[in-house]
């Protein structure tokens, strides 16, 4: 599918809809023999993963008490907070995170989404500072899927892990990822990547170097 639609597609939107067509391929052969697919794409190693519960940021100490008192009695590992009030202003954004860490408490883990809205990468840098003060475990796509000059210079001067991916197509734009080292922990997802194949790929490439994985999506 890749090679016919080279003129028109490698990225974007048609990578998107091969990666529709590869799952549901997967889907039929796994129906037809009666197997998961997680057996047709080579087995499984573990039959239980730690859980963390996502959810948008709230603008204020008790709205950020409420999600976390709702939520994290389900026996979650941890706690995501993005989107929503991050990124407006960049003092605001160490404030919720040490309101965040405050109420989930040193036993779990704090990640934090920015949604790729940081724009300022001096500034991005100083607030990854506060974060660590905090124990953030990964800084979620700060900027722009492009923007692998300002990615690099943020991984290289903080100490908390710094992910992406899900907006990344094929594994041309991964590689980038990596061989540039824009990111310690690589986020492929089945509905953008490509399918199963380049999910597949890109897990190999990832255990070869000194990175991690954790998916976006499932198949």
């Amino acid at each position: 599918m890749f090679e016919k639609s080279y003129y028109y597609g490698r990225r974007s939107v048609v990578i998107h809809a091969m990666s529709g067509i590869d799952m549901a391929i997967w889907d039929a052969i796994g129906k037809k023999l009666g197997l998961p697919v997680s057996k047709l794409l080579g087995g499984t190693f573990r039959t239980k993963i730690q859980a963390y519960c996502s959810v948008l940021m709230p603008d204020t100490e008790d709205g950020i008490k409420e999600l976390v008192d709702r939520h994290m009695h389900h026996g979650y590992q941890g706690m995501k907070l993005g989107w929503g009030a991050l990124a407006q202003d960049y003092k605001k954004d160490a404030q919720l995170v040490r309101w965040a860490r405050k109420h989930l408490g040193d036993d779990k883990e704090l990640m934090i989404d920015i949604g790729m809205l940081w724009k300022d990468v001096k500034m991005a840098v100083a607030t990854a500072k506060e974060f660590e003060k905090e124990n953030v475990f990964w800084i979620e796509e700060p900027f722009r899927p492009d923007d692998l000059e300002s990615y690099r210079y943020l991984r290289d001067r903080t100490n908390v892990h710094i992910s992406g991916g899900e907006e990344v197509g094929t594994m041309f734009e991964f590689d980038d990822l990596l061989r540039n080292g824009c990111v310690d922990i690589v986020q492929p997802d089945l509905s953008r990547c490509g399918g199963g194949y380049v999910f597949i790929a890109t897990v190999i490439v990832v255990q070869t170097k000194i990175n991690s994985c954790s998916w976006h999506g499932l198949l």
